[in-house]
């Protein structure tokens, strides 16, 4: 079982995931059981089906941390600047549903931007009941193309603050650009 407060920057009850499964250099697959006590567990409903996005955003910081715990670096602190088609065929996660969350990074920038296809498996549920009809005989419910900046990889740095425009040639000269 990993430590997850060894790899991510979040604390408990912040972290939502149970544990990471497996991981490699470009892709992880993390659990987590749906259960009272998780943050937005609604008795008898589950989890809302939205709070997949924070699933699949703290698999990625997983992959990230553990990057970066092999490497002897920090922990990165990433952030989502985007999501493209969460697309998702439940409206909630149910109550003692087994959650299998896998990322895989598609492309990293030297600046730390990153791009990862996403998504949740329901362990517990029949196949059958939700499969994709054009994909895989796997019983995914979300499915997302997440990007994000901080944590696609270690070594990259964020790019250096903008330079004080107060002393910039526009602004000595009196004029301002819009």
């Amino acid at each position: 079982m990993t430590d997850l407060e060894q790899i991510l920057c979040h604390r408990h009850p912040m972290i939502f995931l149970d544990d990471v499964i497996e991981a490699d250099h470009d892709q992880l697959v993390a659990r987590v059981r749906i259960r009272d006590g998780l943050p937005f567990f609604e008795t008898d409903r589950g989890v809302p089906a939205w709070v997949g996005l924070e699933y699949m955003a703290q698999a990625i910081a997983a992959l990230a941390g553990k990057r970066a715990r092999d490497a002897g670096k920090p922990i990165p602190l990433g952030l989502i600047i985007g999501c493209r088609r969460y697309d998702c065929t439940t409206s909630t996660f149910g109550p003692d549903h087994e959650l299998q969350i896998s990322v895989t990074e598609l492309a990293a920038e030297e600046y730390g931007f990153g791009s990862f296809d996403c998504d949740i498996e329901d362990c517990c549920r029949d196949p059958a009941a939700n499969r994709d009809p054009g994909g895989p005989d796997r019983n995914i419910l979300p499915r997302a193309r997440l990007s994000l900046v901080g944590g696609a990889r270690p070594a990259a740095a964020l790019p250096a603050a903008r330079p004080d425009r107060s002393s910039s040639p526009a602004r000595a000269s009196g004029r301002h650009l819009t």
